[in-house]
Order: C-alpha cells, then sequence, then structure tokens
C-alpha cells in the first residue's frame, strides 16, 4: 500500500473532522523531537515520514489518538505506545501533526474523530486497530 501525502487539503479537511470538538482550526505539525511539548489533553496525532520527491513533503504513516484528564499524560501515553524514548531514532517518523481537541471531548467522540480522519487518509499502513466509523460520525462530531 503506498503512502498518502500530506497536501493543505488534507490537512485542512483533518481539521475540519473534528466539527465543535476542533480547539484550533489548523492541526499544528511538530518535529518528533518536540513531541513531548503536546499541550492538549485530546488529540489525534499523525507521525509524517520526509518524502525524497518532492523536496519539503511528507506522507502519513499512521493516526492514532490519546485522551487524558492531564496535557503532559497525552505525551507519557503516545511515548510509551511507540517507544519513543529516543526520539531520533524511531522508525522514520520526522514530524508528528497534532489535532488538538478540547479538554472536554467525549472519549468516544475522540475515537470517532481518529476514525474519520483515517477514513479521510484511505488508512495509512501501520494502522491496523483503528476504531469503527459510525455512519452517522458526522452528527456525532457536529459538523
Amino acid at each position: 500500500m503506498s503512502r498518502i501525502v500530506l497536501t493543505p487539503a488534507l490537512w485542512q479537511a483533518m481539521s475540519d473532522r473534528a466539527g465543535k470538538w476542533r480547539l484550533q482550526h489548523d492541526p499544528v505539525a511538530h518535529p518528533i523531537s518536540a513531541l513531548r511539548h503536546i499541550s492538549a489533553s485530546r488529540c489525534v496525532y499523525v507521525p509524517l515520514i520526509a518524502t525524497q520527491r518532492p523536496a519539503g513533503t511528507f506522507a502519513i504513516d499512521y493516526i492514532g489518538s490519546a485522551a487524558r484528564d492531564h496535557p503532559r499524560a497525552v505525551w507519557r501515553r503516545i511515548a510509551g505506545e511507540h517507544q519513543l524514548v529516543h526520539l531520533d531514532r524511531k522508525r522514520d517518523w520526522d514530524r508528528v501533526v497534532v489535532l488538538p481537541l478540547k479538554p472536554d471531548t467525549p472519549l468516544p467522540v475522540v475515537r470517532i474523530i481518529e476514525a474519520a480522519v483515517a477514513d479521510l487518509c484511505g488508512r495509512p499502513p501501520l494502522c491496523s486497530r483503528l476504531p469503527h466509523l459510525p455512519t452517522d460520525w458526522r452528527a456525532r462530531v457536529g459538523m
């Protein structure tokens, strides 16, 4: 399966999937080494791989979500799940797009937004445990 390249239109569409739960308009791309500075207690995250052609483009490698009571706990959850203790040696991930969600976003809605972003991106290669996307997902996220 080929990887999906992140374009400005795809970036915007990812942001739109969060509906009324979106904390800010645009997702934020963090260098992988700065991931510990995520300050959202709920988010969908999309690790990216730098591509060689065209220069400066990134491919989507994975999609996940995190929901914790404290923003720093989100970093610990992502780091623990993906073994990001040594960030500079983690796979070939270059950046992580973080789609921050409002702190009161219910966990089922976080998972629906994760599934909606994955559906939009054509289920990247490393996504094996994505949540189910209900047919009424747009109504559930307030689109």
